[in-house]
């Protein structure tokens, strides 16, 4: 079932500058290849390529089921892959919808040690409750998320 928002990507287009402005908006973010600051059981993801908003990752506890039931209900996504840590499934070019499904293999707490002080923000964000995104046709857009 899909569970939750597990974290939101946002490119930019210097990751260091993107990095130094998340900062300044009182996020605690850590650089890697991407950059991430870590929230109770959600993140923000920060990635090269682009400026603004680019995925809603949506959390499954079983990910094979719900590609499974997306396919019933005629939507277009991948095979779950595997890198060791995670399953993802993403949508086909059919449902150019920005989101992302992801079933963690490691643990949260796991996933929180490797990053230090996570959760603890000088701004005092604690979690993602919910993201909007802005469209042209909301009843079509409405049918088309309902549908995945």
């Amino acid at each position: 079932m899909l569970t939750r928002i597990d974290h939101v990507m946002i490119c930019v287009p210097d990751l260091g500058q993107g990095i130094d402005a998340y900062t300044r908006m009182g996020f605690r973010v850590h650089p890697g290849d991407t950059a991430i600051a870590f929230f109770q059981e959600d993140y923000l993801e920060l990635a090269s390529g682009g400026g603004g908003f680019r995925y809603v990752v949506v959390q499954s506890n079983d990910l094979a089921a719900d590609v499974a039931a997306m396919r019933q209900r005629g939507v277009e996504v991948s095979d779950p892959t595997e890198d060791g840590r995670s399953k993802v499934a993403t949508l086909g070019p059919r449902h150019p919808l920005p989101l992302v499904f992801i079933q963690h293999l490691t643990p949260l707490d796991e996933r929180k040690r490797q990053v230090p002080r996570a959760g603890d923000h000088p701004n005092g964000v604690l979690r993602t409750d919910s993201v909007y995104i802005a469209v042209e046709d909301v009843a079509k857009a409405a049918e088309t998320y309902s549908r995945v």
